[in-house]
């Protein structure tokens, strides 16, 4: 997956369940979901503690506050960050590498290491009924 300017709490969550993760050096991720009253989305919550601590999922969450490629990267949420000047050519020559990587050996290592789908599917439907309720409760207006 990769990323160039600002990035929504639902494509970060859907961006974390890519093998790679690749931003420009601009990019960062923007908690745009507290402005608009409602949950990350995009699976950003199942996904998200799995990478850095509980804690720092909360922080990340409840921050208004972009958070840098710089720090995506510190944290293991990004691999890598390049500048857009080469930014495309990066992304391209490492999915080269990739594709000249045996498939049975990419599919056996995919299925140690990936989170278990029934408990992603669950969580998903969660999601999708915190986002129903959050939705029935608001007030919209036109304008």
């Amino acid at each position: 997956m990769a990323f160039e300017g600002d990035v929504a709490p639902p494509f970060f969550g859907a961006a974390l369940a890519a093998d790679y993760r690749f931003g420009t050096d601009e990019m960062v991720f923007q908690p745009s979901h507290l402005k608009l009253g409602l949950p990350p989305g995009g699976g950003l919550g199942f996904f998200l503690p799995r990478f850095v601590s509980h804690a720092k999922a909360r922080d990340l969450l409840f921050s208004t506050e972009p958070t840098a490629a710089s720090e995506l990267k510190h944290l293991g949420l990004l691999d890598d960050h390049f500048p857009c000047n080469y930014f495309r050519e990066e992304c391209t020559r490492i999915a080269g590498e990739l594709v000249e990587m045996p498939l049975l050996s990419i599919m056996g290592v995919k299925a140690i290491i990936q989170p278990h789908q029934k408990d992603l599917n669950a969580f998903l439907n969660y999601e999708d009924k915190a986002m129903a309720g959050v939705m029935a409760r608001r007030k919209f207006h036109k304008g």
